[in-house]
């Protein structure tokens, strides 16, 4: 399974981030992203902080609607 989500041992993923429309329509942009984030990386406060202010950025000035058509 490793082998496959690194492509062949040749890319890692440091992070993935997944919007979820249905649940930002209904709730707002309160927790309609999932973060996961490489295990080395996750406990790191910095890379936590910048992520989740790029996050709220992409919310708040563009049209999430059109981004995921």
């Amino acid at each position: 399974m490793f082998r496959f989500l690194t492509k062949n041992y040749t890319k890692v993923p440091l992070f993935r981030v997944l919007f979820n429309l249905k649940r930002f329509n209904a709730n707002g942009a309160e927790n309609s992203c999932t973060v996961s984030m490489h295990p080395v990386l996750a406990n790191y406060d910095f890379i936590n902080l910048k992520l989740k202010e790029v996050i709220n950025h992409i919310r708040d000035n563009y049209d999430m609607e059109r981004l995921i058509k």
